[in-house]
Order: structure tokens, then sequence, then C-alpha cells
């Protein structure tokens, strides 16, 4: 049954001329910083003639259902740099630039040139110096580029070899948009041949946590099929799960909902229809302006994000920010200021986009007010997850009440500090009205050029974005309260009212039943795996045996069904005692679910909290979308009073990614054992065992004083130690368990005396001020440890 469907299609645009009907085929969409929509595409006089195609389509419009406005062509065939066709273009934009990429043809199919086109415009193009940017074949076409940490990633339709085979999803990745690495596979499709093929046209978008492929024609010519994957670079043909009357069809967000396009040879133009995804609680951002969060982007299991990245704390995700100045009422004095108010905003935004944000700008500033509303309507649309508010000048505070009215998200007011221009008073006459009538906001002032005012905004809007995640998300409990713990059991009604988050009751009953019904193959594969990878997996003959192993991993096939079936967004398992006692203990699949990769490949780390910890879980939750980085769970184990540390372990929950914080499984697997389970845990199976790699650490956790939340946040180091400290420090507690031994900026009597659960949790970096903004948005008391308190 198809799960992802498509509405009506109504047709939005028609490049026809009153004597000749046109087509339009592949295109793509892109909205500009004023808000206009763009549309580009392949274009030709009916009847279709693919191989005199060239020239591309421009039209634009106020809103994706027009009226749109025909323009002259973007881009015309240029043969004299070899160009034989345009094929499939596709913009995105970085910065103040816009990248059209797109196929330019060439005499030898097996190595079509990827050509490259920018402009700050959307209307005057200029091509890349140098030419294609990578050749491909056969035939290799249609690109789709997004944003993830760090680097870009294009998608594109080919053949296993250039002159051949079976039609691909091919990817490549790139730091800059002009250099390109080597091609690696997405998706692989049984059927063969070469030129055209039935993984044309690919577009991957992020929903709920999972990511959908979207290629065709398949099976006919106007026909999409949507295929789910757990991570963006490995999808299956078993992971089908849509089907769409579409032809190279292109995903766009606006209004609040997803939105897919239709057009092609005989389709009468372009056609647009709403996306529809099951239990979908929320829009997906898609295309270039949708970062991965959390998601650690190993590509070749060689890092290109290190240990010392994370251990600086970089984020994982940057956020969308929207923009909007506000002016003098007055027209003689606005139109006298507008061009300063134009050149500070200019600033800001050349500042935030430089640190990794997407921002999105009213289209002028407000000078009225009906620009006051219009403005922050446009913004609001855009779907951004902190707006800043700025004053560069005086501003009449009621714009800020009339823009307010039309932004549901958090405010940041931030002003300059210039003395001739008063921005100041405007932001504080501002902030006064709002504080009048209980608008919540925060406030900031300085140069766009202070490097901390930037962090100081971007911090803001991280946490807005991590709290924007939790609503409308669904936590799968799998199991009951463990060995009664009280501080594991949270009230479910005041989830959904904080945090906006939905709570699915599972039984412990369905891992068993699905494991026994898991591909038994790839539980095989994946004990290989860990047999070739891992430092070492000392099998006992009883409560470790490749069959228990294979138990384990069965369980985490199981996790992985039931997160895809109920849409998961985080979960957790009790465990204890029925599964730890009957079956066998989860550690391994708690372990890879948090982790960012298994033996499929890079994946989005699964926040699983061990012993159904729902305030774990929800702490872990929100650290994963600050930080971009698997979140540690352990018990507070032992304090060593002669050394000041913490042993902070727990059976198996500690994703191997801490081994050593590697992007590359294998660096982190040499780290790993798998030792039998002790007594605690009859069933047996393996736990897994390493001790956490060194670095600096925000450590965390949601607890309840009264009924009312707080976080209890400090900051802390990790430590290793020569190897005979560190087995006789780890053989104190329970040797075989994952440990991490922490220095807390926390006097210990303090700690043991206020802090509020056995668990805590970490994430690497000072990511103490996000968390704070986080607790401010939320509403939750902040209760922070340091010694120097």
């Amino acid at each position: 049954m198809d799960t992802v469907t498509a509405g009506e299609f109504r047709q939005i645009y028609d490049p026809s001329e009153p004597d000749q009907r046109w087509y339009i085929n592949d295109h793509t969409l892109i909205q500009d910083t004023g808000g206009r929509w763009h549309l580009f595409g392949i274009t030709h006089p009916e009847p279709a003639d693919p191989f005199d195609e060239t020239e591309f389509a421009h039209a634009t419009a106020g809103h994706p259902h027009g009226p749109w406005t025909k323009h002259p062509a973007a881009l015309t065939v240029d043969r004299e740099r070899g160009e034989t066709h345009l094929w499939s273009p596709f913009v995105v934009r970085d910065g103040d630039t816009y990248f059209m990429f797109y196929d330019g043809g060439g005499a030898d199919r097996t190595a079509t040139g990827m050509g490259l086109a920018t402009s700050t415009d959307l209307f005057h193009w200029t091509r890349h110096p140098s030419g294609p940017v990578f050749r491909d074949g056969y035939d290799a076409r249609d690109p789709m580029v997004l944003r993830v940490p760090g680097q870009w990633v294009m998608y594109y339709c080919a053949t296993s070899t250039p002159a051949g085979g079976n039609h691909v999803v091919a990817y490549r990745t790139s730091p800059d948009l002009l250099h390109w690495n080597e091609r690696h596979i997405a998706y692989t499709d049984p059927a063969t041949g070469t030129g055209a093929g039935n993984t044309e046209s690919p577009f991957v978008v992020r929903h709920a946590g999972a990511w959908y492929l979207l290629i065709g024609p398949r099976p006919g010519y106007v026909g999409t099929e949507i295929f789910r994957g757990d991570n963006p670079f490995h999808f299956e043909i078993s992971g089908r799960v849509g089907h769409v009357p579409a032809h190279a069809a292109e995903v766009i967000t606006h209004e609040d909902a997803l939105w897919i396009t239709h057009a092609g040879w005989e389709q009468g133009g372009v056609a647009l229809a709403r996306l529809h995804f099951p239990r979908s609680d929320s829009p997906a951002r898609v295309g270039p302006e949708n970062p991965i969060s959390g998601v650690a982007c190993g590509l070749n299991w060689n890092s290109e994000r290190s240990r010392e990245s994370t251990q600086r704390g970089e984020a994982g995700s940057m956020a969308r920010i929207g923009v909007i100045s506000l002016s003098d009422g007055r027209d003689y004095v606005h139109g006298g200021i507008v061009g300063f108010i134009r050149t500070a905003e200019d600033r800001l935004v050349s500042e935030l986009t430089a640190a990794g944000h997407t921002v999105i700008r009213g289209v002028q500033p407000i000078g009225g007010n009906d620009q006051a509303v219009a403005v922050a309507r446009q913004v609001e649309t855009a779907g951004v997850d902190l707006t800043v508010l700025h004053y560069a000048v005086w501003a009449f505070p009621h714009f800020t009440m009339l823009a307010a009215g039309a932004l549901r998200g958090p405010l940041l007011l931030l002003s300059n500090i210039d003395p001739v221009q008063p921005g100041m008073v405007g932001m504080l006459a501002a902030g006064g009205a709002l504080d009048q009538i209980g608008r919540a906001h925060a406030r900031l002032w300085g140069d766009p050029a202070d490097p901390d005012l930037i962090a100081a905004i971007g911090e803001r809007a991280r946490a807005a974005a991590a709290v924007a995640s939790l609503r409308g998300s669904t936590f799968g409990r799998i199991g009951g309260r463990p060995m009664g713990m009280n501080t594991a059991v949270a009230n479910t009604d005041q989830w959904q009212r904080m945090f906006g988050i939905d709570v699915e009751e599972i039984d412990q009953w369905e891992i068993v039943r699905r494991a026994e019904l898991a591909d038994a193959g790839e539980a095989r594969a994946a004990r290989e795996w860990l047999e070739r990878n891992a430092a070492g997996v000392h099998y006992d003959g009883g409560k470790l045996t490749p069959e228990l192993l294979e138990r384990q991993l069965r369980s985490y096939l199981a996790m992985r069904d039931l997160i895809a079936e109920w849409r998961l967004d985080f979960s957790g398992i009790k465990g204890q005692p029925e599964l730890t006692q009957y079956f066998a203990t989860m550690d391994i699949t708690e372990a890879f679910l948090n982790d960012p990769y298994d033996w499929n490949g890079p994946k989005q780390p699964h926040v699983c909290a061990t012993e159904a910890d729902m305030d774990g879980a929800l702490t872990m939750q929100l650290l994963k979308q600050i930080a971009g980085t698997p979140v540690l769970f352990a018990d507070v184990r032992h304090y060593h009073a002669d050394r000041d540390i913490w042993d902070l372990c727990n059976s198996g929950q500690h994703a191997t990614w801490y081994a050593a914080r590697s992007d590359d499984p294998a660096e982190n697997l040499a780290r790993v054992h798998l030792y039998p389970e002790v007594f605690f845990f009859p069933a047996g199976g393996a736990s897994v065992h390493h001790l956490a790699a060194p670095g600096q650490m925000t450590l965390a956790r949601l607890t309840r004083r009264d009924g009312a939340y707080r976080m209890q946040l400090m900051l802390g180091e990790f430590e290793t130690y020569d190897p005979a400290t560190n087995e006789s420090l780890m053989k104190q507690s329970t040797w075989e368990w994952p440990h991490a031994f922490a220095r807390l900026d926390a006097d210990a009597g303090d700690f043991l005396s206020r802090f509020g659960a056995n668990h805590i949790h970490a994430v690497p970096g000072d990511q103490r001020a996000t968390v704070r903004a986080a607790c401010e948005l939320l509403d939750v008391t902040l209760d922070e440890f340091s010694r120097a308190s």
C-alpha cells in the first residue's frame, strides 16, 4: 500500500504561444530573497525533440500557483564550449550567489558534462570559466543539490558504469559547489541499459526524521516512485513507499505544506499538487535549504570532520533566520534613511550567512502598517526558526507589534550601537511594548562585525530550531516503568502541553515478535561486520554466542521496523527485567540506534534511551538537535574522590561513536569490545565495552521538582589515562560495560545533594548557551552546577 501520495494536480504555468504549443520538461523552482518564485526548465516546441532542447525557460511569480510571467531564456546552448543540448537545470543559493547546475551534453555520452552557471539576480547568468564541474555517464544528468553539515551533496541519474549497466542514482560531495569529489551510489535499480532510465529526476527530501528519494519515470512516462531510507545516502528498492502520477517531479515547501510538481512532453506545462506523508505533523524542509540535523556524513568512512571539531562543539546543523528591518513611519524620514537601513541589514545578513545560516530577508524595511503585516507574513511563510527584528534606526514601535502579530515563532530584537541613528531607542520602545502584552522575546545589541554577536544570534536560532523540532514529534515508549524507577516515567499530558510531543505506547513483545521475523541474512552480515571491525567479539559459549549476538542484531532490525511503521522520532526501551532475563539485552540495539552509522552505512542517529527513560530520552533529543551529534546516556555510577572524577557507566547504552568520536566507524569500533553480559542479565548477549574519548562536554538532564521541569546543566571534561590506570578504574565498577571518566564543573557534595536522577547525558563541546536559550523558550527552569557558585 502506498503511504506517500499526492492530491489533485492543477496546472500553474504553460509556456505555449498562441500559434505554437511548447512544453516544459525537467525543471527547478527557487524562491529569491525577496520571496518571489522563479521557474527554470527544459523547453521546446511540441512535439518533443530532446536533442534539440537548447534553451532554459524562465518564469516568475509571487505565488507558486501563479500567475506566472514569462521571461527571455535564462541560458542558451554554447556550442563553442562543446555543449550539444541543455537539460535538467537545478538552482541553489549560497550566500548572495545562485548556482545553476545542468547537463550540457557533449560528443561522448559516456562522459556528459555537468555544467555550472552563476547569477546574483536569477536573470543574468555566467558560465563557470573552467567548464563542466565533472563528467560522467551514461547521459549523467538531472542534478539535485542539498546542503549537509560542512558540505554539499549533488544527486544525479547515471548508470553503474559510464558505458551503461544498472540505472543508478549517483551522488558527489563538495565543500564549495565548485570542486566535486568522486561519485558514490545512493540507489541501484534492477533495470539496466543506457540513456533514459527509471532513475531520472532524483529528488531527496527529509520528513519526520526519515529520508525519501523520488525517481521516475516509473513504471511509465507519467510516474514517480518514492523510496524511504534511514539516511540520505542509501536507498533500496524494498523501501518503496509511494507512487505519484508525475513526471520530472520536484518538491517545494510553501505555506506550511509540501507540494510536488509535474511536467513533460505533451503535459501542457507545469502542474502542482499537495504531497501527503503518513502521520504528518510538520512540513519537511526540502532542497538546498534542508540541513541534516545530527547526521554524521562520513561518506567514504573517511571523516572530513575530525574529533577535534566535535570537541570544539561545532553545531551539526545551522538555522533558518528571518531578518526584518524596521524604520520610521514618517515618509520623509523613512525616505532619507532607508539606504542606511539596507546597508546595515546587508552587513548583518552577510555575517549570518557566512556563519552557515540560511537567512530569509524581509522584502523591504518596514515603514508603514501594511508593510509590517505583509513583510512579516512573507518571512513567516518561509518557515524560519527565529525572526530577528532589526533596529538600525528609530522605528515606530507599533510596526513591531503588527509584525509580531503575524509571526508565530520566537522573536529576537537586535539594535545597532550607532550614536547617530538611535536604533537602541527603537529596540527599547518596541521591547517595552511587547512586554506590556506579554509577548516573550530576547534582545541583543552590537555590531554585526562582532563574531560574538553573530554567535549569540546563532545560539538563539539553533535553540529555537531545536525546540520547534520537538513539537509534533512522537516518542515510542517500548514497555513501561523499569524496576520501579519513578524518574523514568513522565506525564504524557504534560509532555503534550509543554513540548508538543505525543507518546506511543508499544509492548516489548513487539521487539520479540518482530525479531523472530527479521532478515536473518542481514543479521548474519551485521554479525560478520562486527567480527571484522570491532577490537574483539569475545564469545564464551554461554552468555555470548554468535546466535545470541544475531538475536540482538535482529532486535535492532525489529526496532528499526517499529520506528518506520509508527514514525517514531525518538524512543526508549524498558528492557529490564523481562527482556534481560528471558530474551536478550538491548545493549547492541540501543548503541547502534544512537550511532550515526551501522553496517549499511551512514544514517541519522535515532535517540533511544535505555530503561525507557522518558525524561532521559527527551533530554537526549533536545541535545541532539542542538549539538548535531549522538548523545551519551549513562548512569552516574561512581565518584573517585581521590581523582575528583566520575565514572559514567551504563550496561551498553553508550553509542560506539563515543569511543573515538570519529565519523569513520572503523576508527571507533577498533576501540570497542563485545563481552558476554554479566550476572545481572541471565538472558545474555553482548555488552558494548569501550572508554569514551577525551574532550570538553556539556552534561545535562531534564528532571522534575514538585512536578515542574528543570534543566540541570553543567560543563565537564571526559578524560583518559594510561592503559593500566584506565583498566584499574573501570574494574572498580563493571568492567564489561562502557565508561566515561568525567571531571565535572560541579562540587561533588552539591551534585549528589541536588541532582534529580540516576541518569545523565552528554554531548561534545560547550553547548550551554544554546541549552539556556532553549530552556527560556520552553519555560523550563535552569538549574546550573558550577564550582564557582
